[in-house]
């Protein structure tokens, strides 16, 4: 009896891979600072556009001076006073370890953060030159992503679970052997 043969099919060498997800992360993090340095250029070539929006910044800067006024008077700093306060006593209770404590002391931690992001950007900015621009807005570009990562881990911490049981538990196990 004679039979068919089967037409031979190719053996793939290569395998496609699946659909990765687009890395948006990376591409944020290669436009931005690219953006940034656009901007920076932009601002040292004198682009009229970039010229009037670092002025309308930096005018805006002078008047918002008197949102945060000096050290040496007693409103500004008194509210940091007591926030901070607040925060040690609560952080030295024994209740420090409960959940709604927890969450208190992360957002009194929070206001803090966001008030002097507030000061230091509305007051100590030197937006005066491109040169000046530059290292001022890179300072503090870079102090932003070293309290973006506080943040993160700030409130990671507040997923944290007691675990002592779970500990006991599996401890006891491990030494019975």
């Amino acid at each position: 009896m004679i039979s068919k043969q089967q037409p031979l099919r190719p053996v793939a060498i290569w395998q496609p891979t699946p659909q990765r997800p687009f890395p948006w992360a990376t591409l944020i993090f290669i436009l931005l600072p690219s953006l940034g340095v656009g901007t920076i250029v932009a601002w040292a070539n004198h682009v009229p556009m970039v010229e009037a929006g670092f002025a309308r910044l930096s005018e805006f800067q002078r008047q918002a001076a008197d949102w945060f006024p000096a050290p040496g008077d007693r409103p500004a700093w008194m509210l940091t006073l007591v926030l901070f306060c607040l925060m040690q006593i609560i952080t030295r209770t024994p209740y420090a370890v409960r959940r709604g404590m927890q969450i208190l002391v992360a957002t009194l931690l929070m206001v803090l953060t966001l008030r002097y992001l507030l000061w230091r950007s509305l007051t100590t900015l030197s937006l005066n030159t491109p040169l000046e621009g530059a290292f001022s807005l890179t300072l503090y570009s870079l102090e932003l992503l070293g309290l973006l990562s506080y943040g993160i881990q700030l409130f990671m911490t507040l997923r944290e679970r007691d675990r002592r049981k779970d500990a006991d538990f599996y401890g006891a196990a491990v030494l019975a052997g």
